[in-house]
């Protein structure tokens, strides 16, 4: 009894295991117009088993288009019947029923080959797609497509399937809804533009656009670049996975939520990503990402990201990115935790933590820890290096650098040290200078180094009157520090040779010398408090270039 029942469970076990390997046998199909009933012929006859099935359930006289290689009998059954029958293998026979299972009747199919209107030749790659609800697939390398559509009573009497392709004029075909059709569509080359398998738009060559959009997203981005709907809300996971599909790079989105991150054509309203946000054209408003914010073309309005914001074209408003934005044109506001980089004008407000570049004209305030850089420089800069090929504005830095601009070496004698060089950089509104010195001789040695902002303001062709404020900091021993003002009149001699002289007022907290070094002040000051002193002294020398 025991062995009965342990040899019935086995052949049970055995035809059950055979009949997932007949639904998973792999069998090619390649048919153009045949019959139905041919179609599962050529199946039954490379699996080895016979279909079972009511003719009034099948219409075996039903033409087929079908190119399907190395696909299960599973799938192949799928396609044809578009998931509405079940399968029961029976021994050497697979029975074909209506499915138990309730069946989704506002499903249909669009399905058929795209081929090349001159040559014949079957075209992979090309885009079909639904324009009323956003759907569409590509074609595979046999040029065949699937396009699966829902709604099938909410169509009108007629709907156009559109197919795009790059190097192909965009072609149309006409259909009623609701109808499983199978289509062949015959598309116009126009140009010999390249295969978008090797064009990649500027806006996915960046990591996290690598990181996550699919080739397929891409063809399909780039097929599509004449085709934009509007919408009012998309929800995404990542791109492609969300309300709109494979679509959502053509969709332009007034309310738009990535949970992770999304690929649009632009946003007219709010935008947030947890981690990036990628927008093919314009965004406005608002934009949030937990790491960053790409723009393909126009940036109106707040743009925030945790690393970094990137925009192709232009920025009307705010940006403020955790380490860098890098953008064209900017009007308003850029905030960064390392660098702004602008690829061209900049009319606003520019604060970096390192570094701000803007390769145009520069109309506004700039402000970076290490580095300003810019082509012209209207407006003001601070930094610790400011740089510029022509400053017409202002530059307040411990080291400004101007290739067409304000540049001179100074060589003087004072009262404070013998010999002093300094070099002078800026424009002659505000400039200013780095400069060291020494006093020699037994019992006279004193070393020193400062630096000074000036400005230069004519008096005539040839005379100027200069004022300057100075750190300096000396060691006749010890270290101090030495404040001073100093005005002077500068004559021209030529424009490569001035002359210049003044009296300078010092002021500082003065230590006597060590042996050897000299005093730093006169013996009479012309004030004392609290250790401080004042006192005048002199300046005169000559400027060169």
């Amino acid at each position: 009894m025991i062995f009965r029942y342990i040899l019935g469970l086995l052949l049970l076990v055995s035809s059950q295991t055979a009949a997932q390997s007949m639904l998973q046998l792999p069998v090619t199909v390649q048919a153009h117009n045949q019959p139905l009933g041919k179609v599962l012929d050529t199946i039954s006859k490379q699996g080895r088993f016979v279909f079972s099935y009511n003719s009034t359930l099948i219409k075996t006289d039903s033409l087929i288009t079908l190119s399907l290689k190395n696909k299960t009998v599973k799938q192949i059954l799928d396609v044809l019947f578009n998931e509405t029958l079940q399968y029961t293998p029976s021994g050497n026979y697979l029975i074909l029923q209506k499915a138990d299972f309730p069946v989704n009747t506002t499903t249909w199919y669009i399905s058929g080959y795209v081929q090349d209107a001159v040559t014949g030749e079957k075209i992979n790659n090309a885009s079909v797609y639904e324009q009323t609800h956003l759907v569409g697939t590509i074609t595979n390398e046999e040029g065949f497509f699937r396009l699966r559509l829902k709604e099938k009573y909410k169509y009108p009497p007629t709907i156009d399937i559109s197919i795009s392709r790059i190097a192909y004029a965009d072609t149309s075909v006409t259909i009623h809804p609701g109808q499983d059709n199978q289509l062949s569509i015959a598309i116009k080359p126009v140009s010999a533009e390249l295969s978008p398998l090797v064009i990649r738009s500027k806006i996915e060559k960046g990591w996290m656009a690598q990181l996550f959009i699919t080739p397929a997203q891409s063809i399909q981005s780039l097929n599509l670049r004449n085709f934009f709907a509007d919408k009012p809300v998309q929800f995404s996971l990542t791109p492609g996975l969300g309300t709109h599909g494979n679509m959502s790079t053509q969709v332009v989105n007034k309310f738009s939520f990535n949970l992770l991150g999304g690929y649009t054509a632009g946003t007219k309203g709010l935008e947030i990503a947890g981690l990036f946000n990628i927008n093919k054209k314009d965004a406005s408003y608002v934009q949030v990402a937990g790491l960053s914010n790409t723009v393909g073309r126009k940036m109106t309005g707040m743009q925030v990201a945790g690393i970094n914001n990137h925009v192709v074209d232009s920025v009307v408003g705010l940006q403020v990115g955790g380490i860098v934005n890098t953008t064209g044109p900017v009007k308003g506001m850029q905030v960064a935790g390392i660098a702004n980089i602008t690829d061209s004008n900049f009319t606003g407000f520019q604060v970096a933590g390192i570094a701000n570049i803007v390769k145009g004209e520069m109309n506004g305030f700039q402000v970076a820890g290490i580095l300003n850089r810019t082509r012209h420089m209207k407006g003001f800069q601070v930094g610790l290096v400011n740089l510029s090929d022509t400053l017409s504005g202002y530059s307040l830095a411990l080291l400004t650098i101007t290739k067409n601009g304000y540049h001179k070496m100074l060589v003087h004698n004072s009262s404070l040290l013998d010999v002093n060089f300094a070099y002078k950089a800026g424009s002659k509104k505000l400039y200013s200078l780095i400069m060291g010195g020494a006093s020699m001789g037994n019992g006279r040695k004193v070393y020193g180094y400062g630096y000074a902002l000036g400005t230069e303001i004519p008096v005539s062709k040839k005379v100027s009157f200069i004022q300057e404020l100075a750190n300096q900091h000396l060691y006749n021993g010890r270290w101090q520090e030495i404040y001073s003002y100093r005005p002077a009149l500068q004559w021209m001699i030529n424009k490569k040779l001035n002359l210049y002289a003044g009296p300078v007022l010092y002021v500082g907290d003065v230590k006597a010398p060590s042996k050897g070094y000299g005093n730093i002040a006169p013996d009479h000051s012309l004030f004392s408090s609290n250790g401080t002193s004042g006192w005048l002294g002199w300046q005169a020398g000559i400027q060169l270039f």
